[in-house]
Formats: C-alpha cells, structure tokens, sequence
C-alpha cells in the first residue's frame, strides 16, 4: 500500500515496497509487478485529455487530475475482455518502469472554476516533481520525497519519509479524531459514535449491534 495523505481537494500517494519480492516458488505467485496503475474508465467521463504525465477528466460538473511520475498510459485489452468488465475502451491507466511511483489526484468543481479548459491549463502549469532518494539493500527503492505547487491549495510538499507540508507549515496526518463536523465527535478506536442535529440523536453502538434514535419531546 502507498503512503497517503489529503489536504483539501489533493491526494498525494507514494508507492516504495519496501522488501524484496520474492522470485522463487512457491511465493513468486506474489511477486510485486512492474507497475502501478489506477482505474480510469475513460468511457464513463465526458471528457479525457492525455497530456504527458497528466490524465484530466470531466463529468458533468466535476473534474479530476491525476499525475503520474511514471509516464502512464492506457493498457490495450481485447474487445472480448472489455465487453466482458462492461466496457468498449480501455478502464486501467497503467504506469510500467518498477513498482515505486507518486500518483497525484486533484478535484474541483465547475463552480470554481472559468471553464474545464482553465482547470486542465493550471494543473498542466502547476509545478509538480518526485525525487527519487535512491535503492537500498536489494534495489529496494527509499521512495520519493514530493512537490505539488496546487492551484487551488498552494504549495504541498509530501515523501515516504517526509512529512505533509502546505505553505511550508507541517500538517497532523495522525492522531486525530475518527470523527470531527457539526454533527459527530469521535475519538480514534472509538466503538460508538453519535449525531446530533436540531434536538435529534442517534446513537450507534458497534459492540451490542444497537442504533438508537431520540427526536425533540412534542409541545
């Protein structure tokens, strides 16, 4: 799995196993593969722009960009295997080269923004960069440290040891609450949660199976 983190509308996702795949039977059935790749069903949005290593897309009123240190690119399936996954075009944006890589997503809405047009121009414009910090013991890779100059949350910086920067102020990627908004405030490891909104409550108990409801008493 990557090592992740989100601000706002961002997501930043490292990928570096960090032990060496196996080679030799019976565990070479697990080996990693030479790749990372993510899925993109090009069919399903209205619009979908290649440019280098960015992948833009439009539906409806909501866009999305995803970025790519490794140059990625659709992987070819056969008309028989897309028809049988419920598609004509190809659904896997794949990224070869090795199993490390920084993918970058961010999201936006219409409403922020001039036209779909000014959205994909600003992420193409944004200065983004992974930097490799090198192998280890068996080409292991060490990862990557990250910059992303986002148009809509200013400078973030991120790595597989590094941690999540914006503006160059450190922000809390653990020990944080499960749960903190208007309605519910749970503590991490938390069994029960509860909502409360206008004098309505429920309450979810997860080791007794319970949901309890209360509403305002009548007048």
């Amino acid at each position: 799995m990557p090592r992740s983190a989100q601000h706002q509308r961002v997501g930043m996702h490292v990928y570096a196993p960090q032990y060496v795949s196996s080679t030799t039977p019976p565990f070479d059935a697990f080996a990693y593969q030479p790749y990372t790749h993510a899925f993109l069903p090009q069919e399903r949005f209205d619009e979908v722009r290649r440019r280098g290593n960015w992948t833009i897309t439009r539906k409806g009123q909501g866009y999305l960009a995803l970025w790519s240190w490794r140059l990625p690119d659709w992987q070819p399936y056969s008309a028989e295997t897309l028809a049988a996954r419920g598609f004509t075009e190809s659904f896997d944006l794949v990224a070869p080269g090795g199993t490390d890589n920084v993918w970058i997503v961010e999201v936006a809405r219409a409403a922020e923004w001039p036209s779909f047009d000014a959205f994909a121009a600003a992420v193409e414009a944004a200065a983004v960069a992974a930097t490799p910090l090198g192998t280890g013991a068996g080409g292991v890779s060490r990862g990557f440290d990250v910059r992303y100059d986002s148009p809509s949350a200013g400078l973030l910086t991120f790595g597989t040891s590094a941690p999540l920067t914006v503006d160059g102020r450190v922000q809390r990627i653990s020990d944080y609450p499960r749960m903190q908004n208007a309605w519910v405030y749970a503590r991490h490891g938390s069994r029960a949660l509860q909502a409360r909104e206008g004098g309505y409550a429920m309450r979810l108990h997860f080791p007794r199976g319970m949901r309890l409801l209360s509403a305002p008493a009548s007048p």
